[in-house]
């Protein structure tokens, strides 16, 4: 136990000293009793965020330890805001998330709380997110710079009751807030803003404006009109850093007029997906701009299937995501719209997500090859509306459908399933079948069996590469030598909330024990502990009791052991 320790230890440094799957650039869960002392302020002299016991807050926050971040501006010298910064003014493309405890019609005035981020004291700029549930019940992502001739900030977006899934929140609580926000090229900015881990309808955001910035602090806000003060309380700050957009492999939200030129077909001849008016949608986008994309097998040559194409047959780990008119019993026959992914006209083969509400009321993940005996799918998964969090849509509208896919090894590929912003129940998926593709073209797949045409309508296709997933890395300083065909992979996704997936291999049986610790090294969770035949194995750990923070999870294979760390953000 003595030695099990000492590795143990070892492990955790070694591992805190390496990045993380998403390096953390901050967090503080203010759990020593005092907040971090990287914290400081927008204005000089005003106040910053301190550490309270958890029962100053108005209602404890479940898993939140014993203390909060409390900001409030006491002295009203700056017209009731409070603004708690950290990081530095060159910070760029970074995910910042917290819980806030919102207010709802508060009976002394507004009382806005949440986060900003690429904020800079040195240019008077600042941007937030911040929930405004008092009476004009909204979320509101801007700036603070007021045009003196129109008396608007230059830079605002409201996202109202529609935009938010899970509806505008009905009594005072802790939520969760989080925005992505990533500087895409010299003259554009672009937020993701998420309310409870649910995707804000409408995102990416996009500031072009004189005020953009394209970097800057994050932090904490709170303010209120009241004269009796409503301070801010929040916990579990973390902020992480994301990839550059440059990375994205791919994208297309046809507002030049015309699809781009790297769209393609998977058969020779057939149609593929072009630029229209909005107006011709059955329902404008919101926030999609003046064009959309519009994609029918228009002669039936290929029994009512349209598939367009990008990118190289070569193109591996990425993920693809697009807002995607989906239609609910559909009176004309099934249409399915979606994405595609790993698909290769010279082998015949493509997989698609697609939603089918015609009747099934379930999104289907599969390929296209037929097993001539059995008249199945060779590679088929159905999620039905219990894997959908926000269950089935009830109406024909825009829906936001995304997969990540990776190469594991080369007998297996994986895929995480997204719909509304929401992971899919179920996922990963993993796909070991005969006619499983470990690359290929990503696009956009379109298809119905009525005779007048249902087409497809698409917009804002993003294709991004994903980070590596790495197996054992070299140690220099490990003792016993890894098994032949030993893997322990990263788990995915990191960071998670409130599950994960940990991958591993071996390549002959043995006793296997997987365990998770917290950075304390108190065990937290025993996932495996068993004699495991060669082979590949998953097994998923639930954090929902668990509060944020880092957890390492170690593997042991008869005398080898292995050490990974995982971020777990509530």
């Amino acid at each position: 136990m003595k030695k099990f320790t000492t590795i143990l230890i070892s492990s955790i440094l070694l591992f805190l000293s390496s990045s993380l799957f998403a390096q953390v650039l901050f967090s503080d869960n203010f759990e020593s009793g005092t907040a971090s002392a990287e914290w400081g302020v927008y204005r000089a002299g005003e106040e910053t965020v301190t550490a309270v016991p958890m029962g100053d807050a108005p209602k404890a926050l479940s898993n939140g330890g014993n203390y909060v971040g409390y900001l409030q501006d006491s002295d009203g010298t700056y017209t009731g805001a409070a603004i708690a910064l950290a990081g530095d003014v060159s910070a760029a493309n970074y995910n910042i998330e917290a819980d806030v405890y919102c207010y709802v019609n508060n009976a002394n005035g507004s009382a806005y709380t949440g986060v900003t981020f690429y904020s800079d004291s040195t240019r008077s700029v600042y941007l937030k997110l911040v929930a405004d549930f008092d009476g004009s019940q909204r979320m509101r992502l801007y700036n603070n710079r007021l045009n003196m001739t129109t008396f608007q900030y230059t830079f605002h977006h409201q996202f109202g009751a529609a935009d938010m899934p899970n509806g505008i929140p009905t009594e005072d609580g802790w939520h969760k807030m989080r925005v992505e926000v990533r500087t895409i090229n010299e003259d554009t900015t672009a937020f993701w803003s998420y309310f409870d881990g649910v995707l804000l309808n409408g995102s990416p955001v996009y500031d072009t404006g004189d005020d953009r910035m394209a970097s800057g602090k994050f932090g904490l806000f709170s303010f209120q009109q009241g004269e009796t003060g409503i301070a801010g309380y929040y916990d579990n700050v973390v902020v992480t850093e994301v990839s550059a957009e440059t990375d994205n492999l791919f994208a297309d939200d046809f507002e030049s007029g015309t699809a781009s030129t790297e769209w393609g077909v998977y058969r020779a001849g057939e149609e593929t997906v072009t630029a229209v008016p909005m107006g011709d949608a059955p329902s404008a986008l919101d926030g999609g701009g003046d064009y959309v994309g519009y994609l029918q097998d228009s002669d039936g040559t290929y029994t009512g299937a349209a598939i367009a194409l990008a990118g190289d047959v070569d193109e591996t780990d990425y993920s693809i995501e697009a807002d995607v008119y989906c239609y609910v019993n559909n009176p004309n026959g099934s249409a399915y719209t979606g994405v595609t992914f790993y698909s290769d006209s010279t082998k015949s083969v493509y997989l698609k997500l697609v939603a089918d509400f015609d009747g099934s009321q379930r999104m289907r993940l599969y390929n296209n090859r037929l097993n001539m005996t059995t008249f199945q799918y060779t590679f088929h998964h159905q999620f039905d509306a219990a894997d959908m969090p926000n269950g089935i849509p009830t109406a024909d509208g825009w829906y936001k459908i995304k997969v990540e896919v990776r190469t594991i090894n080369e007998d297996t590929t994986a895929f995480w399933s997204y719909f509304d912003g929401v992971l899919l129940n179920g996922s990963p998926i993993y796909d070991t079948g005969v006619d499983r593709m470990a690359s290929g073209k990503f696009g956009l797949f379109s298809f119905q069996q009525g005779e007048t045409g249902i087409p497809g309508y698409f917009d804002n296709v993003v294709v991004k590469k994903l980070d590596a997933i790495t197996s054992v890395k070299e140690n220099r300083e490990k003792i016993n030598t890894v098994p032949e065909g030993f893997v322990l992979e990263q788990n995915y996704p990191n960071p998670f909330n409130p599950s994960t997936v940990i991958n591993f291999s071996i390549s002959e049986s043995a006793l296997v024990t997987l365990k998770v610790f917290n950075m304390l090294g108190q065990e937290v969770a025993e996932l495996v502990n068993s004699v495991k035949s060669a082979g590949s194995y998953s097994a998923t750990f639930d954090a929902a009791n668990l509060p944020t923070g880092l957890y390492v999870y170690t593997i042991r294979v008869d005398n080898y052991t292995a050490t990974k760390k995982m971020l777990l953000i509530k």
